[in-house]
C-alpha cells in the first residue's frame, strides 16, 4: 500500500468549516439586504408625502381651494398607489398684516406601523381675505419718495 498524501483532498473539517463561513456570511448579506429594502421603503414614502405636501400647497397658492385649518382628511392621491395618506391644514396669522403661514401635514395612514410617517411643510402666502387697495399703495411710495434726500 502506498501512503497517502497530504495535498490529496480536503478533509471533512475543513468542509464544515468553509460550509460555516459561508452559512455566516449569507446571513449577514441577507439581513443586509433587508435592511437596505426597509430603508428604500421608508425613503420612498417620504419623496411621496413631500409631494403630496407640495401639491396640497400649491393648490392654497394658485387659488384652486383656500386655505383653512383641517382635522385629519383623506387625500386624493394615485389610484395606482395602494397606501392611503390623511393630511390636516393649520393656518395661522403672521405679525405681517396680510401674511399666512400655512402648514400642510400628511400622514401615511398605518395604525399598525410603530413609527407613523408624518411630513409637515410650512409656506407664507398672502391672506385671500385681506383687501389691498391701490391708492394706500400708491401713497406709501409717494410717502417713501418724499422722504428720500
Amino acid at each position: 500500500m502506498r501512503p497517502r498524501s497530504p495535498a490529496h483532498g480536503f478533509s471533512l473539517l475543513e468542509v464544515i468549516l468553509a460550509l460555516a463561513i459561508m452559512a455566516g456570511a449569507m446571513v449577514v448579506l441577507g439581513e443586509l439586504a433587508r435592511q437596505g429594502l426597509r430603508y428604500a421603503e421608508s425613503a420612498r414614502d417620504v419623496t411621496e408625502a413631500q409631494m403630496l405636501c407640495e401639491s396640497k400647497l400649491a393648490e392654497f397658492t394658485s387659488g384652486v381651494s383656500t386655505p383653512a385649518g383641517s382635522g385629519a382628511a383623506p387625500l386624493e392621491s394615485d389610484a395606482s398607489s395602494p397606501r392611503k395618506w390623511l393630511y390636516s391644514v393649520d393656518v395661522s396669522s403672521l405679525s405681517q398684516q396680510g401674511l399666512l403661514a400655512v402648514r400642510v401635514t400628511v400622514t401615511k395612514d398605518a395604525a399598525d406601523q410603530a413609527r407613523p410617517l408624518a411630513v409637515s411643510l410650512t409656506r407664507w402666502m398672502i391672506d385671500p381675505s385681506a383687501s389691498f387697495t391701490t391708492q394706500s399703495t400708491e401713497d406709501e411710495y409717494s410717502n417713501m419718495q418724499q422722504a428720500q434726500p
